[in-house]
């Protein structure tokens, strides 16, 4: 399996058909000072600040052991995506001291996965969290909040937990375990 590490500074840009699609392990090595960026490529006035600007980072089926520590995901579609369980017994993806705002749909969207987040900030997203098709989740020290702006009327919840899922006509369902610590939504 492929392994990519972005160290501290690090500034990723990505088009708008261009999503981040990690099969691998994924390692992002920010700083307190020196965050690793991930954002779309138009950089210009008028566009900037636009959400929706890029797909975001996709962890899928065969993706494990990521961490991103002091990472800065900005102005996607759905900044973080993580779907399936973890093929080991860690975590899927674990965000440390992350910054996940102005995500058009979803800031982080979790299908039947696993996710670690500690003292992250998830915020002006269409739906900051949602938690789908079970899964195991663990958020600490985190806030999750939400400010209409010109390109956001926030009408859904900060956070969306369900343990199902409608495949062509069939409720299914699976485990969930979701723990909330000492977070502010």
């Amino acid at each position: 399996t492929a392994s990519l590490t972005i160290q501290p500074g690090c500034r990723i840009y990505s088009h708008a058909n261009a999503p981040f699609i990690v099969d691998g392990t994924l390692t992002v090595n920010g700083t307190f000072l020196n965050h690793v960026v991930f954002t779309g490529d138009r950089l210009d006035e008028g566009y900037k600040d636009l959400p929706a600007g890029w797909p975001g980072i996709y962890f899928r089926g065969s993706s494990k052991n990521n961490v991103l520590m002091f990472a800065v995901v900005k102005n996607a579609y759905q900044a973080i995506v993580t779907e399936k369980p973890s093929i080991n017994a860690n975590p899927k993806v674990i965000l440390k001291q992350c910054i996940v705002d102005n995500a058009y749909d979803a800031g982080i969207y979790c299908v039947n996965s696993s996710l670690v987040a500690d003292n992250c900030l998830i915020s002006n997203c269409g739906s900051n969290i949602i938690l789908s098709y079970g899964g195991v989740y663990n958020f600490t020290h985190c806030t999750v909040v939400a400010y209409s702006n010109t390109y956001l009327n926030h009408k859904n919840p900060v956070l969306n937990v369900n343990n199902f899922t409608e495949q062509t006509g069939t409720l299914l369902t699976a485990d969930l375990n979701a723990v909330f610590r000492n977070s502010i939504f």
